[in-house]
This record gives structure tokens, sequence and C-alpha cells, in this order.
């Protein structure tokens, strides 16, 4: 497990999202002495070689296959050479302090002379604590025991793994911010090698007492069991956050179901598309956020728990097979003739309450975190019976529970945020009180939580670009295909605009950076998904409708010629534009909730550019008054260049006033790449002897290569004179025609 301290200097309350928060404090890394042992068999991280001595006075180099060659070249090519102190001093070894010859070995990792020498090295050393441990007696007994104690200490402090250290943590900085008060336990302290490499081979070691791998030993495979007790990636107590340092995997069962989501968004998407009223749009925004809600209940337990076990797949299929009854009933809730309601809630309270059960367990599996998994369970069980309630409640009476029950569900962690807070360290007798029952406190692991709504904003994104297609039957180079290609270009910004203007250049995550930008990320991505993917169902109906001029419906198949429209109607109109309109504004709050680097010289602050984004929010909105004056050509054409004018502003006002928008220089036009190279005299002048012969007839060619070589003449007589040997002569500044020569 990992430890972190605790909550945010600069923010009252944590967020439930929270692997860390925002501070400065002054982090110390433990120090150790090395034991002998260890000093005579590791070597410093990346290095290719280990080496050892055996009696009498050899040493062995251990080296990687690639690496064995060379080092035989290295040392005269001969195994079993020798080396005098004159030899070593010349390779920048130390010396051993006498002037006997050492004698070298080079061997393979892992071969047979390898494990010969090792087990020779052994005996040696046993052989020679027998001789001390008869010589110096309890003494010795005592000062092993010492030892022994010193160095399981000084393991668990290297466990301890710092901010300064390499570790998971180094990129979760990088793309979160950084935080003072995370610190993490290293589950296999001192194993910095990436698994599988050669060089993981060398360094790695079975366990913490640094034995070397045995790769012939197919023993230890990794085993799935019915059932294990979970284990808490994170949490919160007393103001310290303790996290694993290991990295979240994402696991394949995750993947698969979020392939069901591409059934939701398909067939939601494409109900409220052909039927655009009230009604329906009630219909989908309520059974968007359902399946939401399933999914973050999934998402936020996988974070939480570490149970990879049978009974943990058993609950996963059982909430996919929840969740898939669930969308089978989808689009036939509400309907006059057969309503649906009733299963549709059936399947997704039986898949809140298995989250409800899973929670239960825990509390009596995990007693530390017994307060927070049974708010958990209240807050579950409350809006299920609401749910529940609802069936029983004719239209329109029933859209009030529905509220309420939602309002339940989604607001449900912020509750528990305040309540959290209040708990926090105090001198109220009930605070304390309660501080006790919610002494443990899971934490989201950021970087989970991140990648996943990443991979389900592009799985939206991805949908819309798929809801664009359609087949033709003739020549189809025409206005459909126009449309289809402009909706293509407004996905594609959209993506630009989530994951590289305002995903990138991180200084603070809104999850590490407060509890309010951390609710406010994690509220404003529903909102934000639920309107691309309105807008999205409204553009496949526009793309086929055949209202403005070049845009023939027998150019398509009969399918899509059946659904071409002569006509936008208005709740298409209205469906397209405010779902962009809400779709860029949420986008707009996920942006301001995080903290950005600032470039120098930034030409338009980030709240300026926030301010576009307004006011092209606000003409979204307007769009559709313009009713049948702007055509679907027209409609599409204009949304599609308020969003390039945005990207274009986000691109130019997050650039640097004295950045070039050609190569990599500083100075305003300077768009041409400058060459720096360093060559001898000789090579220099066979370079330029050639290119003479290659340029032979331009005169103007010849002449200014005649001037680069007199100036490197010039430059080669002054080191000459001031050196007194040949130099080397450096060229700077050669153009793109002028020859590059390698020393």
């Amino acid at each position: 497990m990992s430890a972190a301290v605790g909550p945010a200097a600069d923010s009252e309350q944590p967020s439930l999202l929270l692997s860390s928060s925002a501070s400065s404090a002054t982090t110390r890394t433990p120090s150790r002495r090395p034991s002998r042992a260890a000093a005579a068999s590791t070597m410093g991280a990346g290095s290719t070689t280990t080496e050892f001595h055996v009696p009498p006075g050899k040493k062995i180099l251990v080296a990687l296959p690639e690496d064995a060659a060379r080092l035989r070249a290295k040392y005269k090519g001969a195994a079993g050479a020798t080396t005098t102190r004159a030899d070593r001093h010349s390779n920048g070894e130390n010396e051993d302090g006498d002037d006997k010859d050492i004698q070298i070995e080079i061997v393979v990792h892992g071969s047979s002379e390898h494990s010969a020498h090792l087990h020779s090295a052994r005996r040696h050393h046993e052989a020679r604590r027998e001789e001390f441990a008869r010589r110096f007696g309890a003494d010795f007994d005592e000062w092993e025991s010492t030892q022994s104690a010193l160095d399981e200490v000084n393991r668990q402090l290297e466990g301890l793994v710092e901010h300064e250290a390499p570790s998971a943590l180094s990129a979760n900085f990088d793309r979160f911010g950084y935080s003072a008060t995370l610190k993490t336990y290293a589950v296999h302290p001192g194993r910095e090698s990436t698994p599988g490499s050669s060089r993981a081979s060398l360094n790695g070691s079975d366990s913490d007492s640094g034995t070397l791998r045995n790769w012939d030993d197919t023993s230890g495979g990794r085993t799935i069991r019915l059932f294990q007790r979970p284990v808490i990636k994170q949490y919160f107590h007393k103001g310290l956050l303790w996290r694993n340092s290991e990295q979240t995997e994402v696991m394949s069962f995750e993947l698969f179901f979020e392939l069901i989501y591409v059934g939701i968004i398909h067939y939601n998407g494409e109900h409220v598309a052909d039927k655009t009223d009230a009604l329906e749009i009630g219909r989908f925004i309520i059974t968007f956020v359902m399946s939401w809600q399933v999914w973050s209940d999934v998402q936020q337990g996988i974070s939480w728990f570490q149970a990879d076990d049978v009974v943990q797949r058993v609950y996963i299929l059982f909430i996919i097979a929840c969740l898939l009854g669930f969308t089978t009933n989808m689009t036939g809730t509400f309907n006059a003739e057969y309503d649906t309601y009733t299963q549709l809630v059936g399947f997704y309270v039986a898949a809140r309450l298995a989250t409800a059960l899973f929670y239960s367990v825990s509390i009596v599996l995990l007693p530390l975190i017994k307060g927070f998994m049974l708010s958990q369970v209240i807050l579950i069980v409350i809006p299920s019976m609401i749910w529940i309630g609802s069936i029983f409640v004719d239209l329109p009476s029933r859209f009030a529970l529905i509220a309420i029950a939602w309002l339940l569900d989604y607001s449900g962690p912020s509750v528990l945020l305040y309540l959290f807070a209040w708990t926090r360290p105090s001198e109220k007798p009930r605070s304390k009180r309660m501080a006790k029952f919610y002494d443990f406190w899971p934490a989201i692991n950021i970087e989970h939580r991140v990648e996943r709504t990443n991979a389900f904003v592009a799985l939206v994104i991805g949908w819309a670009v798929v809801a664009l297609l359609y087949q033709n039957a003739a020549f189809g180079f025409n206005a459909i295909l126009g449309k289809a290609i402009i909706g293509l270009v407004q996905a594609f910004v959209f993506n630009w605009i989530y994951f590289e203007v305002d995903g990138e250049n991180l200084h603070l995550h809104a999850i590490r950076r407060s509890g309010w930008s951390s609710a406010l990320w994690s509220i404003a991505h529903l909102p934000f998904i639920c309107a691309y993917t309105l807008s999205s169902a409204a553009m496949s109906k526009i793309v086929v409708a055949h209202d403005s001029i070049n845009s023939d419906p027998h150019s398509l198949e009969e399918y899509y010629a059946h659904n071409s429209k002569p006509y936008v109607t208005q709740g298409v109109r209205w469906a397209y534009c405010v779902g962009l309109a809400i779709a860029l504004l949420h986008m707009g709050l996920i942006s301001m909730s995080h903290v950005h680097k600032v470039p120098p010289g930034m030409r338009v602050p980030k709240k300026y550019r926030m301010l576009n984004r307004g006011v092209v929010c606000v003409i979204f909105f307007c769009l559709p008054l313009a009713g049948d004056a702007l055509d679907s050509l027209r409609l599409v054409a204009v949304t599609m260049l308020l969003m390039v004018w945005v990207l274009l502003l986000e691109i130019w006002g997050k650039s640097c006033s004295d950045q070039t928008w050609c190569g990599n220089g500083l100075k305003a036009g300077q768009c041409r790449a400058r060459y720096e190279a360093r060559c001898s005299k000789k090579t220099l002048e066979k370079a330029l002897m050639q290119e003479k012969e290659d340029a032979a007839g331009d005169d103007a060619e010849s002449g200014r290569l005649g001037d680069v070589h007199a100036e490197a003449q010039e430059k080669s007589e002054r080191r000459r004179d001031k050196n007194g040997d040949e130099p080397e002569i450096e060229v700077l500044q050669l153009s793109r025609k002028e020859k590059t020569a390698v020393a």
C-alpha cells in the first residue's frame, strides 16, 4: 500500500475522487548503508554489467548476451584475461590497493559458468563466516543479529518511495500536477527495470533477498481464486492519503463492459433522432443518466478495491446482463402502446442493488471502512426504493419521483463529501465521534478514473462519426457527402479540443486541485456527453436530408433514401444546435476546473478564450430561430466554422508572442532550421571538394563554398596558433544545400 499525506492545504475539503491534493512540504529520502553482500553483487541503475569476486582474487563480470562480446574485446577478447593496476587505471576502474594482478572472466548472465562461480563464492563466504563465528563466539552472533535487524529496518524504509525516487507517481505528477502530500509504499522495492527485458533479467530478483531469477523454473504462475478478501487500493486516514504505488491496469472486462454502451448510444441516439419531441428527449435524458450511473458504479468499485477472483467476474457479468436487459427496454419507455418502463427500472435497480450487496460484504470483510460503505449502501437503497415506487405512479406525476431519485443517485457522493469535510479534526465532540466512524475513507485512483472517462468520451465521439455514414446507390459526390465531411470535421475538432487543448499541458488536474474543481469535473462530463450524443443523433438525420441544392435522394441506397426528408424539422434543429451549445459549454467548464501551465508571452489568457466559447454557445442556442432560412447544408457549415474558430483561437491564444509558427526558432518569421556540426579540417575539405564536383558549372554556388572553405581554414589557423596542434573545426549555421560531415 501507499501512504500519502493528506488533503490539500489550499482546500478546505478534499474530493472523493482525489488521489492527492496540492500543497507544499519537504520530503526526505531515507538512506541505507548497503550490506557487503549487496555491494558485491548488485549494480547501479542503468548499468549493463555486474561483478563479484571468487577466490583467489578473481573478478567475474556478468554481462547480458549482447554485451559479452564487447566486454571480451575490451579485455583483449580472452576469457580468463588478467588486468594489472595500470590496466585498471586506464579502464577507469578502482584499484584494489595491492600490486597483485586480478584475473577477469566474462560470463553470460544465467549461464552454467555464472551459476558455478556463484556457488563457489557462496561456499567461500560461508566458510569465512564459520571461521569468524569460531574466532569471536557470542560477539559474532550478537553483531550478526544486529546487522540483520538493521538491514530489515532499512529495507522497510526503502519501501517508502518518496517523490524524488522513481515510481509510478512520477508519471502521475507529470500528467496531473505535483503534490508533496502523496507518498507510497513500494510493493517490490528496488525493481525499476522494465519487466520482460533482458536488463530486467539481470537486475531483477525473485524476492527482496536479492536472489537471481531461475529462468528454467516454470513454477510460481499467477492463479485466480474462487474468492479472496478485497484490498483497498487507496484511502484517506487522519488527513493522509494512502495508495498503492503500482500502476492501476485496465482490466479486460472493463473494455468488454464499455462495449455495451455502444449499443446504448446507438439505439438511444437513433430513436431520439426519429422523434424529437419533449417526451422523447425526456426519455433520452432519463435513460442515458441511468446507464451512466451504472457505469460509474462499476468504475468506482474497480478503482476502490482489488479483488482479482472469480466472484468479482461473476459480479461484473451480472451487471453486464442487467445493462443488456436495460438496453432492450430503453426505447419503449413511456410508449403509449407498450410501456417498458417497469422492465427498465427492474434491470436498473437490480444492477444498483448488486453494487449495494458488494458494499455490504465489504463492511464485514473490511471493517476499517464500514462507516463509508454503510453510507454508500444507504445512498443506493433509498433511491432504489423511489425508483420502484415510480412504477406504480402514472405520468406525468411519475416524472417527479424520477427527478428525486435521479438527484439522490447523482448528488449522493457530494453529500458524503461534505460529511467527510465536517468530520475532519475539530474540537466539537459530535465531530470527533463522527470522525471515528469515518476514520478510513476510500479514494478513487486519479489515473484510472481519468483514463476510463477519456475512453468513454472517445467512444461517444467515435459513434458521432459512425452516425454520419451512409451508402450510395449512384454517383454520390454531392451536398450529402459534403454534410458528412463537415460533420466529420466537427467531431474531429471536438476531439482535438477535449484531448489536446483542454486535456494537455496541465499544471494541476481538477481532481487534484480541490474539492469543488473535482466535483465540477465529475459532474460536467455527464451533460457534456449526453448533449453531444443528442446533437450527433440529430446530425445523422441532417446529413441525409435533401433540402439543399445538389442533394439527390435517389443517389442513396433504399434504406437511407427512405429516411431522407426534403426538410429538417424544427425539433431536429433544436436538438442539434442546443446539443452542441451544451456540450461546448460544459467542455469549457471542464477546462476551467483544471490549472493549465501558462507559457511566457501567451497571446490570449484562458479567461478570454473561455469567454469566446461562451459567445459561440449563445450563437448555437440562437441558430434554430433562423428556421428554414438556413437549409441543412448552411446550418452545419455555420456550426462547423464556429467550432473551427474556437479551435483556431485556442491554438493561437495559447502560443507565445515571440514564437515562430515554423521551425524551432524563437524569432518571429524565422522558419529555416539552423544546424550545427563539428568535424576535422581534413573531413571538411573532402566534403567541400565533393560539393564542388557536384556543383560544377554553378559559379555562384562555387564562390559561396569557397568562402566557407576560406573561413574554415582561417579558424583552423587561429586554433593551431593557439593550441599548437591540429584542432577540430566548428561549422555553424549550414544552409540546407551545404554539406555536413561526420568526423
